[in-house]
């Protein structure tokens, strides 16, 4: 009798240019694929958006290479690569599906790398939830109709296909760029899809602005008309990785935390919001930015 073959799951890894792929891939390697899931092969796509999109190579570990599509980065990329994967391979919706850029080691907290190994994913996986480090803000917000608090960061994201597939496409309906005003104190157009609340929140992790919520992002831009086109970006990828946690949340689909710190982060989340109740100063979260 032949021995039976390991279940294998495929992983959708994200670059644009090689600039950060050797840490990433060896951390992908190391730190991921050989202490989750015990017993199960990985398929891994690395998709470079800097490329062509109808290249089609190997990486030097002789993993598939392929061109992406950058038009909202990450989530155009893996969107493209999982329906050229699919397509030609038909993937069963039990199999696990990774889908990483090259910043799920580097990052904010990385901790939660550490801790994977010591998390039930196999049984969430079953369950059919979504798995990564998850992330909230004070308050629930609203966008495209749906409500959110929490959501998955996306540089790192598991589930079963099943899953997965049923949250495609990643991008919110609509044009997003009609979504944004022409300066910094008019960043988001009146009106429209996002709660008041949500565009407050979204000011103040990008450009600074006054909020109860405290958190800022790592990367400092001039607020020029380059550096407002810049944000209007990344504010749209944002808007992808919400969208992707209200429609689960619209579907059913529990958000599983794999940092065991998510209990943490809600009291101190939670306590930006009693502090703007209150007029105290709010907490600032390790990692955030003042």
């Amino acid at each position: 009798m032949g021995k039976e073959s390991s279940p294998t799951g495929q992983v959708v890894f994200l670059r644009h240019t090689k600039e950060h792929y050797a840490p990433a891939a060896q951390a992908l390697r190391e730190r991921v694929l050989a202490r989750v899931l015990p017993g199960t092969g990985w398929r891994v796509t690395v998709v470079d958006n800097a490329l062509p999109g109808d290249f089609h190579g190997r990486t030097p570990e002789g993993w598939a290479l392929l061109g992406g599509d950058n038009s909202l980065k990450e989530f155009s990329g893996w969107e493209k690569a999982l329906a050229v994967l699919d397509a030609g391979q038909s993937w069963q919706p039990a199999i696990p599906v990774l889908l990483v850029n090259d910043t799920f080691h580097r990052n904010y907290d990385t901790g939660y790398l550490d801790n994977l190994p010591h998390e039930p994913v196999a049984d969430w996986l079953a369950e059919g939830s979504l798995v990564g480090h998850v992330d909230l803000y004070p308050r629930e917000i609203e966008l495209f109709g749906l409500p959110m608090r929490h959501w998955i960061r996306t540089s790192f994201v598991l589930a079963t296909w099943g899953t997965l597939s049923r949250l495609l496409p990643f991008a919110p309906p609509g044009d997003l760029a009609a979504l944004f005003g022409p300066g910094a104190d008019s960043f988001f157009a009146p009106g429209g899809p996002l709660g008041e609340r949500y565009k407050q929140y979204l000011a103040a992790f990008l450009l600074g602005s006054e909020s109860e919520y405290a958190c800022r992002w790592h990367t400092s831009v001039d607020l020029g008309d380059e550096g407002l086109a810049f944000l209007r970006v990344k504010a749209m990828t944002i808007l992808c990785e919400h969208w992707l946690a209200a429609r689960a949340r619209h579907l059913g689909i529990a958000l599983r935390d794999v940092s065991g710190r998510l209990a943490e982060r809600e009291r101190c989340i939670g306590r930006m919001a009693g502090a703007a109740e209150c007029g105290c100063p709010e907490p600032r979260p390790n990692g955030a930015r003042a």
